[in-house]
């Protein structure tokens, strides 16, 4: 009867947040010393204040399994990142009380992203105990991505101005890193005892787009190829 592993199916909830601290400030009122505190950057060479914020939340479900039998063994993980994220950058002056109020353009961005991340691996013995060979992919889709960018102008503390923009794209952005890639890899390991192995690799990438792979270009087979050694004592 030959041995079966079995397959294992696992599931997996990730979630992380962070966001920008505060600055503080000094200023002179009625002859005295005073500080203040705001989210952003202060720079007493120019009394300049950047009021910025930056919140990202990634919620990320995935979905991994593996499975074996005899010589060939399966393995795969699928992420599905979805995150939200926000920004602001506001231009601000002290007016003739010490406040701060809004002076310039204020500037909030809006993202939402969903790219799914499949990886996959395979390995079968040819020779078992001696000779494995190794494959391997990782595909990442082009994401979902709807961003919406909203301009305030102000002077001093009086609005004047308001501008929106919308920039909802179904098939990757280039810019922000999100179109379609892929990379595949094949390898082997050949030990020769049970304390000497050799493993060697390459592989090859590609963007979305490219119709063609240059091997000895970035992302062809020979820029990420590798030979390790392995002496065990």
């Amino acid at each position: 009867m030959s041995e079966n592993a079995g397959s294992i199916i696992c599931c997996r909830l990730e979630y992380s947040s962070r966001y920008t601290g505060s600055s503080i400030f000094s200023f002179i009122f009625s002859d005295k010393y005073k500080t203040g505190s705001f989210y952003g950057e202060f720079s007493p060479a120019t009394i300049s204040f950047n009021e910025r914020s930056y919140v990202s939340n990634l919620l990320t479900p995935s979905l991994s399994g593996s499975w074996s039998r005899e010589k060939l063994a399966l393995k795969f993980k699928l992420n599905l990142p979805l995150t939200l994220t926000f920004s602001e950058q506001n231009t601000m002056a002290l007016d003739s009380s010490n406040k701060l109020v809004y002076d310039g353009s204020n500037n909030s961005t809006t993202i939402f992203s969903f790219r799914p991340d499949l990886r996959l691996a395979l390995q079968y013995k040819i020779i078992p105990d001696r000779l494995t060979l190794n494959t391997g992919a990782r595909i990442r889709t082009s994401a979902i991505w709807m961003e919406t960018v909203k301009q305030e102008f102000y002077t001093m503390g009086n609005k004047t101005g308001t501008w929106t923009a919308h920039d909802n794209s179904f098939g990757g952005n280039q810019q922000s890193g999100t179109s379609f890639t892929s990379r595949f890899s094949i390898g082997a390991t050949y030990n020769f005892t049970e304390n000497v192995w050799v493993e060697a690799s390459t592989g090859a990438a590609n963007t979305f787009g490219g119709d063609a792979i240059d091997v000895f270009a970035q992302g062809g087979l020979f820029s990420f190829g590798s030979i390790l050694v392995t002496l065990k004592f």
